[in-house]
């Protein structure tokens, strides 16, 4: 009669196997969170960005006497370094029309000095272009706002490794003031 020998623990091997094994899914786990966590902050951006531009078309809309009348011009553009650039009508405009009545160039001035105030502090570096084509026989005024902004990405796999980069975008609104 043979009598199996008991069995009284885990060897070493077995304890380093199962320690491989739950570190590399750690680490599985821990690059997916970082995954995460820059898709929720790219996707906030995003969202920030976009209500942004529907905020100054917003204002595009309510100044109509202004926006639908606009000839077909760069109306402003937000560069680097904080540099902004507002068409010959509007950059005269220094009234505060929070505080006063005012006419609705004035009025123009004012929404897109805010706006543009408003994205630089949102997103540092960004860049900004506002600009409207004539109305003709068939389409009405309209304008385009553009927002340019430099956004993290971080790669997933090995054929794009590099850990992180910045990826140029932009985000189009065309409004029909």
């Amino acid at each position: 009669m043979v009598v199996a020998k008991a069995q009284r623990g885990f060897g070493i091997i077995e304890v380093l196997i199962s320690l491989l094994v739950i570190s590399v899914a750690l680490f599985g786990t821990a690059k997916l969170q970082a995954l995460i966590i820059g898709a929720t902050h790219n996707s906030a951006q995003r969202s920030m960005i976009a209500l942004q531009a529907a905020s100054l078309a917003a204002a595009m809309r309510a100044n109509d006497p202004y926006w639908a009348a606009t000839p077909a011009t760069a109306v402003a553009t937000l560069g680097s370094g904080n540099t902004t650039t507002l068409n010959s009508t509007l950059a005269g405009q220094t009234a505060n029309c929070a505080s006063a009545a005012c006419t609705p160039v004035q009025m123009a001035g004012y929404d897109l000095q805010n706006w543009l105030t408003g994205l630089q502090t949102l997103l540092p570096g960004s860049g900004a272009n506002v600009s409207c084509a004539a109305a003709t026989s068939v389409n009405p005024v309209t304008c385009t706002i553009e927002v340019d902004w430099n956004e993290k990405t971080i790669s997933a796999n090995a054929t794009t490794s590099g850990s992180s980069a910045a990826t140029a975008q932009k985000y189009q609104l065309l409004v029909m003031p």
